[in-house]
């Protein structure tokens, strides 16, 4: 079954998100529960499930939906952005989301959101490779990569991704805690949904809001987990 958390401040518009999923889920359907804040969410999306889809609206009486994100919430569910602030896609997915659904939303649009939360990666997308483990598809081979050559990792729906300083990307299907347990010192957890190199690493930002990115020397920004903010300082020794 899959439950569904709302995260919206607008109760219709959260129970016409709701009809919507329930009717692109169908039986698959399972618990809705709906917040209107990032403090009324914290406590439920720490307890859903990894088959649950979270729709996470980033106005919330004026309080950004991302803080919800920054607080580094342990839950492994598929986030769905849904948001009248279309300049904030970009954002979104550096926050390791599924999809960004802009206001106003049609039926159609949030049943394709579910079907790309549910289905993950697609399957005809370059083979799925392990960091030092077993290939994750059949036939798909074992790649293996210095670790030196490894920017930073980032959640992906099912997978993590390992990106390369050639450009290239990798798929595991290896979880971030199994991944951040392999690696040495040299690298650091900064978010539920990064993990970077040291030597990668370029600019340590505080932004707006009480926030902060890690800028890499390849030019993106990854943001920072609250709850990681003192062990990367140690890290940096800053």
């Amino acid at each position: 079954m899959i439950d569904l958390l709302i995260v919206e401040d607008e109760p219709l518009v959260a129970k016409r998100l709701e009809r919507f999923a329930r009717e692109a889920l169908g039986k698959q359907a399972g618990k809705s529960a709906f917040a209107r804040s990032v403090e009324e969410a914290t406590p439920l999306a720490e307890l859903l499930p990894a088959s649950a889809v979270l729709f996470l609206d980033l106005n919330l009486f004026g309080v950004d939906g991302f803080d919800l994100l920054e607080i580094d919430i342990r839950s492994p569910a598929r986030t769905i952005v849904v948001s009248a602030d279309q300049s904030r896609a970009v954002d979104a997915f550096s926050y390791g989301v599924v999809d960004f659904v802009a206001k106003p939303f049609s039926k159609e649009r949030i049943a394709q959101a579910i079907d790309r939360a549910l289905a993950g990666r697609d399957p005809l997308a370059p083979p799925v490779k392990y960091l030092g483990g077993a290939p994750a598809t059949p036939g798909s081979g074992v790649v293996f990569t210095p670790l030196g050559d490894v920017v930073a990792l980032h959640g992906a729906d099912d997978y993590v991704e390992i990106e390369l300083s050639s450009g290239k990307r990798l798929l595991t299907r290896k979880t971030m805690i199994e991944l951040e347990a392999m690696l040495g010192q040299e690298f650091c957890r900064i978010h539920r949904s990064h993990i970077v190199n040291r030597s990668y690493a370029s600019e340590y930002r505080a932004q707006s809001g009480s926030r902060y990115s890690l800028i890499l020397s390849t030019g993106a920004a990854l943001p920072v987990g609250r709850a990681r903010i003192d062990d990367l300082k140690r890290w940096l020794n800053i």
